[in-house]
């Protein structure tokens, strides 16, 4: 096992308890579904109130672990708060490198978002209402899929095609905006250029410490995504900390960006020093619970009908 794999799996182990302590009554789970047959690794959880009926409000969830580690599992507490705001949550697996390459999770998260469409009668979802969300890779992730959703040139270039549905919004923790800079990072024991290798197949070494190793990468747009953000990007929440190892930086640039082009959006931006990478699926700390209040309050927001 690589070291960059074991790191992130290490850190979904150790933090799992105080991350999924908190337990939510009268929430229906139904595990691993498949949303895409192709896929053995595309599943996901559905998570809704006891009893409750719809149209529901829908949110989807993408969790974090550096794109090569993570699992839907270690956010079942978080998924359960947002099901009991009313919302039918779908918590989703995707593939994961080395055993995938990018951008093979992109249209995974993307077959996910189609699911939800698809499923629209049989589960009686209002899919003018969707929500898409996740923390760290997972809060890139769901960006991306912003940008996919109100960008066409965008899409043209990278030859995606555009989701059945929009995006309402998105609530997006700890994310990284631009790749390019995540990999190439000064980390120990070149962390973040072995993800960047076993993401992409360009070599550790060309990549640490050298943005410019992406510059001819077949899908380097999309891991700027930042820069192809326009003023029809989703309206968003976005939680990042000044105290953040993994991704500095990167939610101050992201919140520049929505400002210059007008985009709706709430920002919490935690300063303590405990707080943390992904910090609000940490339930105890101070930031933490601050930061579901906005939560709460941007669901109950985008759930009302236009």
């Amino acid at each position: 096992m690589k070291l960059s794999v074991f790191v992130f799996k290490f850190i979904d182990y150790a933090f799992d308890y105080v991350q999924n302590y908190y337990k939510y009554e009268n929430i229906k789970t139904i595990k691993d579904v498949s949303y895409d047959d192709r896929c053995e690794d595309c599943k996901l959880d559905i998570l809704v109130k006891e009893g409750a009926e719809g149209p529901f409000p829908v949110y989807m969830n993408i969790h974090g672990g550096g794109y090569v580690a993570g699992d839907k599992k270690h956010r079942r507490s978080f998924c359960a708060h947002i099901a009991s705001r009313g919302y039918f949550v779908v918590n989703i697996n995707h593939g994961l490198s080395p055993k995938y390459k990018y951008p093979d999770m992109v249209k995974h998260c993307l077959a996910a978002l189609n699911w939800i469409y698809d499923q629209k009668e049989r589960y009686n979802l209002d899919v003018d209402r969707i929500l898409v969300g996740g923390d760290s890779a997972g809060g890139y992730l769901s960006a991306l899929l912003g940008v996919i959703a109100t960008n066409g040139e965008f899409r043209s270039k990278l030859n995606i095609p555009e989701p059945k549905c929009k995006i309402k919004g998105l609530i997006l923790i700890s994310g990284p905006y631009d790749l390019t800079k995540l990999l190439a990072m000064r980390v120990p024991f070149k962390i973040a250029a072995e993800l960047g290798e076993l993401m992409t197949g360009i070599p550790k070494k060309r990549i640490y410490n050298n943005p410019e190793a992406f510059k001819d990468y077949q899908y380097v747009e999309a891991f700027t995504l930042i820069k192809h953000v326009t003023e029809k990007f989703p309206p968003c929440l976005v939680m990042h900390t000044t105290k953040d190892f993994f991704v500095p930086g990167q939610g101050d640039e992201l919140v520049k960006v929505l400002k210059e082009k007008g985009v709706k959006h709430y920002e919490h931006r935690a300063t303590r020093f405990v707080d943390i990478h992904c910090y609000p699926i940490f339930r105890f700390l101070k930031s933490s619970k601050e930061s579901i209040k906005l939560i709460d309050g941007f669901l109950e927001e985008m759930s009302e009908r236009e």
